[in-house]
This record gives structure tokens, sequence and C-alpha cells, in this order.
């Protein structure tokens, strides 16, 4: 769900962690890494530039930050002199064409800007006609899915494409005075609040909620008469009039999911996966059983059994061993499930699975213990690092460790020498193990590092450009 660049050392993070934060890692790419045929690189100094593949200066050393082009203009910012602290929007020239900001940063697909200026308002610029889109008079403007956009204007909230030009949703007003109250936000849902007179001289008021799909702009298909909060879960309910009947939806960030009114809903740990239980009587001999049930992206049922997931570091686990079927998982994180049967050796009286990793090309790296009994009837303990991806399951070489994963290659660690290499899914090296660090983008390019020094690989591991560059956004 995330496509982030993934860095493969802290160094890495701490560098490049700066350009992020108001870069917003945009992933577009238009040439590799070298985007329009540049790329910003820091020298030594600390000064941002761009250069081409070759190495050679486009745009001179003089920024305290920048970002990648997009459609032919990147956003930079100074850190002296009277520009000092402001963002512009340069062309590929280095002119500045719009600023100074206060702060400026690219939507994912690198079609805005989502700026501020000195006041403290909010609009967009489009990167593609070098135009305001939105003037600079909103309290806040939020990217959503699909290129949509949420904007704060006084008290009212509204979702725009503004690919088309058009309002999605809303506005809403927050005030008590509004026929549609904004009541907040879920993931891609956006819920409103309407009270209705009552029918009737000294009835109730009507109260309806509804919720609006800010990705695609659709009401959702059901209203409901309360909403409240449980153990971290938005919760809708629909109750009849006389109150004998209720239904109940839990809200994660990307289904509302209708749930039976005894289930027992778990606390959220992950706001893409809903955990949820349900005590079922047999009616053959009147005994019982608790079913559990895991939901993850889109509603999708994770898993579903007489075995409880136990929420463990970040993820929720279902681990079941015996020694005719041996060991098998499932692992469920951000709405996403991980599910494996491990090959074990003969003789194993136990295994389980712990220490589980997740990367976002989807891909998992876990560590099995498992015994083995001898022939003289004696028990021996073992462990192995394993790596997980597109359901293919692969041993980790002994003395590695994965850092990361992305686009079909695994950055390992060698933890004897303590340096890191490139291999693919399974195992070979495409680099050798001799960088601090490294990450693989989305384009294939690798962004390597020795020591304090930056340098970019091909996909095949050749050398592009040298490690001299104090950082490298990409």
């Amino acid at each position: 769900m995330k496509k982030r660049l993934l860095t493969a050392g802290i160094s890495v993070v701490l560098i490049l962690s700066a350009v992020c934060a108001f870069a917003a890692c945009s992933d577009t790419r238009t040439d590799g890494i070298f985007s329009e045929g540049v790329i910003a690189v820091a020298n030594e100094d600390g000064l941002w530039g761009y250069a081409d593949s070759n190495g050679d200066v486009a745009i001179n050393y003089q920024y305290a930050k920048a970002t990648p082009f997009r459609n032919g203009v990147a956003a930079v910012a100074y850190s002296s002199g009277s520009s000092g602290g402001k963002f512009f929007i340069i062309d590929k020239e280095g002119a500045h064409i719009s600023g100074p900001y206060d702060s400026a940063a690219f939507s994912k697909d690198g079609k805005w800007i989502v700026v501020q200026n000195d006041s403290g308002f909010y609009g967009v610029y489009d990167t593609a006609n070098k135009t305001m889109k939105l003037d600079c008079v909103y309290d806040s403007v939020s990217e959503l899915e699909n290129g949509f956009f949420l904007t704060v204007y006084e008290t009212y909230y509204t979702v725009t494409d503004l690919s088309a030009g058009t309002t999605v949703a809303g506005p809403f007003g927050s005030g008590s005075s509004a026929d549609v109250t904004y009541e907040g936000t879920q993931g891609k849902w956006l819920f409103t609040r309407t009270v209705s007179a009552a029918a009737e001289e000294g009835g109730a008021d009507v109260v309806t909620y509804k919720a609006v799909d800010m990705a695609t702009g659709e009401e959702y298909g059901q209203t409901w008469s309360e909403m409240i909060a449980y153990d971290g879960w938005t919760v809708m309910r629909s109750v009849s009039a006389d109150g004998s009947a209720v239904r109940q939806w839990v809200v994660t960030d990307s289904a509302v999911i209708e749930v039976s009114n005894d289930a027992v809903i778990g606390r959220m740990n992950d706001s893409d996966t809903l955990l949820v239980s349900v005590s079922v009587t047999d009616s053959s001999d009147s005994s019982q059983s608790t079913v559990y049930t895991l939901y993850g992206e889109n509603g999708a049922q994770l898993y579903t059994g007489n075995t409880a997931p136990v929420w463990k570091g970040d993820s929720y686990l279902v681990c079941n061993y015996d020694e005719s079927a041996g060991l098998s998982f499932t692992a469920a994180k951000e709405g996403v499930a991980y599910s494996a049967n491990v090959p074990l050796p003969g003789g194993h009286t136990w295994a389980d699975a712990a220490n589980f990793s997740f990367y976002e090309s989807g891909a998992a790296s876990f560590e099995v213990s498992y015994r083995v009994r001898g022939q003289d009837g004696t028990e021996e303990t073992n462990n192995k690092y394993m790596f997980l991806s597109g359901g293919n399951l692969s041993e980790v070489p002994e003395g590695y460790t994965v850092e990361s994963a992305y686009g079909g290659k695994v950055v390992l660690r060698n933890t004897a020498a303590d340096r890191v290499g490139v291999f693919d899914m399974n195992m070979n090296a495409v680099t050798e193990c001799i960088y601090s660090g490294a990450e693989v983008t989305e384009s294939g390019y690798m962004i390597v590092r020795l020591g304090k020094a930056y340098g970019v690989l091909a996909e095949d591991g050749a050398v592009v450009m040298d490690c001299v560059y104090t950082a490298i956004a990409a």
C-alpha cells in the first residue's frame, strides 16, 4: 500500500530524512532515478545541486534542500541570505518560477506541489502548467487516495479532484449551524452527520451518519444512527426505531466491515487489520468454541480459525505445528497476509516462527527455531533465518541478516564484516558485500554508501556514479 523508497542503513535514513519530509518522498520516475536527466546530490559542504549520470554538475551546489525534478520543476530551499529557510520552485536552468514559500511538498504522482505561504495558508502548484491550481487561502491541504485532496477553508471541508477540477465531496461544515457537519476521517473514509427535525411534535430529532469514500467520491451504501469509538476503532451502528435490533460495522482504513452484534472486537493495533471473535455453539452436543477472524485490506479475510491470532511486535501471528504436518504460519501486517509452510528436517519434534520483519515489496523475513531428535533420543535446538517473497521461501545464508527488500532485490548485511551488499530473491549476489549502506529504488538503480560518501549503481551492479557525494535525493 505505501510505495516509498527503502533505506538500508541508519546513516541513509538520517541524511535523507530532511529531504523526504518536505518532498513527500515522491516515487514517480521519468528516467530511472535520474529524473529528467539529473539527480539531486549534495557536496562535501552539505550544499545541494543537480548532476547528470556522468557526474557533471547541471545546477550548481547552492541549496539547503532539493527534490528530484518532476514535469520540469523541482522544489529547493536556501539556508542563508534573504531567502534563508524559504522554498522556491525552479526550472531546469535553476531559475525561480514560483515562491518564496514556507514549505513545499510534491504529490505522490509529481503533478502537484502543496505550498504554504508566509501567512500560514496553503495552496497547490500545478507542475504541468506551471501555474497555481489553488491559491494559498486554505487552512490545510492534504493528499488523499487516487490523487484527491482534502482542503479546509475556515470551517468547511471539501474533497477535490484537482486533475478534473471538480468537487468530489462537500463542502461540509464543522459548526453546529451547518446543515451537514464534518465528523472526521478514517483511512480513505470521510464521515458526515446530518440532524433532521422530528417527524412529529415532541419526537426526537433524527441523526444520520454517512461515509464518503475519498478514493472514489462515492457514498457508502449504508447510513447509521450512531458513531462511537471502541478500543481505537470507529464503530458505526444502526438501531431500529424501537431499539430492539442493532447492527454494527467497524471502519478500517480501507473497508467498512459489518460484524455480528455479539462479535468481540479486538483492540486496534493496526488500522488496516481487524480482529474479531465470535462464540459458536455446536448444535450436536451444545459445546462452545471461539472462531477468530482477521480482516485485511479492502475487508478481505486473511485468516479464520479456532487459534487466536497474537499481536507480536508489529503484526498478528498464528503459528501451527505438529510432528506430521510440520510448521505453518500466517502473519498479518497493514492488511496483508504472509503465509508459508516451512520445511523442516526429519526427526523434528517442535518448531516455532518469530522475529518477523516486513518490507515494502510484500516480503518478510523471520527466524525459525526447531528441535530435532537424534538416534540416541537426545534433542537439539536449531535456528535458521528465512526470507519470504511472493510465496517463494528461501533460507538466508548463514552469517547474513536482511536489511531491506524492494524491486526484486534484497539488501543483506554480512554480520562479521558489518558490510552490506545487494542480492536477488534467490540470494545470488548482485553487488559485492562491501558497502556501509544500500537502498534499491523503484527503477532498479541502487544508491550505495561507502563510509559517509554516496554513489549510484545500475540494476546489474555496474557503477554509474562514484561514491563522492554526502547525500543523494531520489
